[in-house]
């Protein structure tokens, strides 16, 4: 079974990739099935501000970890927890490490412990993401869980689950084809693909000219 998922993530890979080089350069997505809810994401802040930003990522991804680091920690005070943008984290794992840690942090019951989760899993990327076999894998992620008091007891069990592995490659296929995934993160604002640099400053004047249209829209 770990080899066959193995072989069904190239697979997952080649046909997302086919279907974007297909359809061109990505535009043209409809931005409601992005705002729409799934259940394989974790929500940060009002689902009823005025701006959404949604992140396809993966959390073994480098990119990822430095997006939520100088990016999403920073904006949280000045955007999400004043009620100007609701966040949502997309689960879209690029490798087995990442569905894994992914599958992890669904199985956790509350949304602000798997928030918690989230943010320790990039903190400490380097010591599970690489890990040597499953089993080094589940401990040490295990032990990153328990350092900030979330429950372990299911985490054997939901890391084995077959049909929870086969709905999140689903999602993944169906997501990565629709919404044209080349890379991750892949970042949208209000549904539309954010395009410009990964920057603190450019992201924010985005939000902020984001905000600006709904407000003359008002």
């Amino acid at each position: 079974m770990k080899y066959l998922t193995r072989v069904v993530f190239v697979v997952v890979f080649a046909l997302i990739a086919a279907q974007v080089r297909a359809d061109g350069d990505g535009k043209g997505v409809d931005a409601q099935q992005i705002l729409a809810g799934t259940e394989f994401e974790v929500t940060y802040g009002d689902p009823e501000a005025p701006v959404v930003i949604t992140e396809y990522s993966s959390l073994s991804c480098p990119y990822c970890k430095k997006f939520h680091a100088e990016i999403i920690d920073r904006i949280t005070k000045t955007h999400i927890d004043t009620g100007k943008a609701y966040y949502v984290f997309r689960f879209f794992p690029v490798n087995m490490p990442a569905l894994r840690a992914s599958m992890l942090v669904y199985c956790v019951r509350e949304n602000e412990q798997k928030k918690r989760f989230v943010k320790a899993l990039f903190e400490k990327q380097s010591d599970w993401a690489n890990a040597a076999s499953e089993e080094i894998f589940l401990k040490k992620t295990i032990s990153i869980a328990q350092s900030i008091d979330i429950d372990t007891s299911l985490f054997r069990a939901c890391a084995e689950d077959e049909n929870l592995e086969d709905k999140m490659l689903t999602f993944q296929v169906r997501s990565g084809s629709e919404v044209k995934i080349r890379t991750t993160p892949t970042v949208f604002i209000d549904g539309e693909r954010y395009v410009d640099d990964v920057e603190l400053k450019s992201f924010t004047s985005a939000l902020d000219n984001a905000l600006n249209k709904k407000a003359l829209k008002k």
